[in-house]
């Protein structure tokens, strides 16, 4: 467990980072931006490093079901406020305090289906289904919320996802519900394209919300990186740069940095969800450039 401590805090930063490539991605590229966050709001930051349930069940299943155990541990318990991050998220310095936009009795999140608002998520949803049928790329389609749930085995009318890759907690009132999550549902995959259907989100967000214990916040919050990319760089989406900077060993770019910069600066928490694919992107950030008008140097990238 690496434990990292700021005087007198009642708040707690908190992930998962088990193994030497997501630990070492978490250290190299990820941990100075936590620290200056957390020094700035007064919070602790606890990073576990071994599974938080050893059990077969659990090393059946992705990791990522874990975070719903992390109110569990003592070393948890005693922070008013916890703040959970996936370990693939960068922190700019201009992020604001994200305790203060919640209430204390509700589970501060992103809403997993609106990108700057709800139409453009569904737009750049239908971009996607397209981008992938003309690469014969098979899919499970969500196109709606209640079909987000229904693909995973849950039948509701429910009109609303959350994103679970941030999340602001209470240790006191949320420990239940996140145990709830955790014991009752397992892991799904789709025989034919090997989908996981994200893990425990969807079951996570389901009973949050099913519960109405939700709060939703600010977009920039959870940035989702793939999503901005489309938005703002559809062409370079397709073009062989970015396929080669996905890569094993990835090719640099002067135009593959402006970009992943850029939605570094229009970010808080700028979020590489969808696992190694994104994540070998990290290297291309500036982490000198915090806001647009930050570029007037841009020729130094």
């Amino acid at each position: 467990m690496i434990f990292i401590k700021n005087k007198d805090s009642r708040r707690l930063i908190v992930s998962i980072a088990i193994g030497e490539v997501f630990l070492g991605e978490w250290n190299q590229y990820i941990r100075e931006t936590w620290q200056s966050y957390a020094l700035k709001q007064h919070c602790d930051i606890i990073i576990f490093t071994e599974p938080l349930d050893k059990s077969k069940r659990a090393a059946e299943r992705s990791v990522s079901w874990q975070k719903c155990l992390v109110l569990n541990p003592p070393e948890c318990r005693k922070y008013e406020r916890i703040l959970w991050l996936d370990s693939d998220i960068l922190i700019n310095p201009e992020a604001p305090c994200v305790f203060s936009q919640v209430p204390s009795e509700k589970i501060g999140a992103t809403n997993a289906y609106s990108f700057i608002s709800e139409e453009m998520h569904d737009y750049l949803y239908g971009c996607y289904i397209d981008y992938c049928k003309k690469r014969n790329k098979k899919l499970v389609i969500n196109p709606t919320p209640a079909s987000y749930y229904q693909n995973f085995g849950i039948h509701t009318e429910l009109n609303e996802v959350l994103q679970a890759g941030v999340l602001v907690l209470n240790p006191e009132k949320h420990k239940d519900i996140l145990n709830k999550v955790y014991n009752k549902y397992e892991e799904k995959y789709d025989e034919e394209t090997g989908y996981a259907y994200n893990y425990e989100m969807r079951p996570l967000s389901y009973e949050i919300i099913k519960a109405e214990l939700h709060h939703f916040i600010d977009y920039r919050f959870n940035f989702i990186l793939s999503n901005y990319l489309y938005y703002a760089y559809p062409y370079l989406c397709h073009s062989e740069d970015f396929t080669e900077a996905r890569a094993a060993v990835p090719k640099d770019s002067k135009i593959i940095r402006l970009a992943l910069t850029s939605a570094y600066c229009h970010s808080w928490f700028l979020h590489f969800a969808g696992g190694e694919y994104w994540k070998i992107m990290l290297k291309f950030v500036d982490l000198s450039i915090n806001k647009p008008s930050d570029f007037d140097n841009y020729e130094e990238i």
